[in-house]
């Protein structure tokens, strides 16, 4: 008979911190050397992008971590309460070019072409590029744009 190993798995929980928002970057520079110096059971701090002001904690000890964060300057206090899902839609991020069909309307927010409109002609997913057709122009311009200087404005017909 071969035996079965089984690991034991700890329960971890995830908590949320306030934080001085803008500080993240620095932030999170200085957690790194704050806990580098002392065990710990942080397994992982997330201070994502989009949602400013807030900073993620996992960890297998609640109270552990809330004293291990505790002397550190920007971070304003624990929001009552745990993170049970919806975390993994912040780490991964979404690509525009995914949301954008031809025949949208998108609205060009960088470069020479700024503050116009514009039609989907075409997407070119390897390059991230948009081929669009100008609205504002008396001939049907095609351009060729990186798609981080569209917004989708409103969805094609289909």
């Amino acid at each position: 008979m071969s035996e079965e190993k089984h690991e034991k798995k700890t329960k971890t929980n995830i908590i949320t911190f306030r934080i001085v928002s803008g500080r993240e970057r620095s932030l999170a520079l200085i957690l790194e050397s704050h806990l580098s110096s002392r065990p710990h059971k942080i397994k992982a701090i997330v201070l994502p992008e989009i949602i400013k002001g807030y900073m993620f904690v996992e960890t297998e000890d609640t109270g552990e971590a809330e004293f291990l964060l505790s002397g550190v300057k920007d971070i304003k206090g624990r929001v009552p309460g745990r993170v049970d899902s919806g975390l993994e839609d912040l780490l991964v991020p979404k690509s525009i070019i995914d949301t954008l069909n031809p025949g949208d309307e998108v609205e060009i927010i960088g470069g020479p072409f700024r503050g116009m409109r514009a039609t989907i002609q075409r997407i070119i997913k390897p390059r991230n590029e948009v081929i669009l057709l100008l609205k504002e122009t008396e001939v049907p311009v095609p351009i060729t744009v990186h798609v981080d200087y569209v917004k989708k404005v409103k969805s094609g017909e289909k």
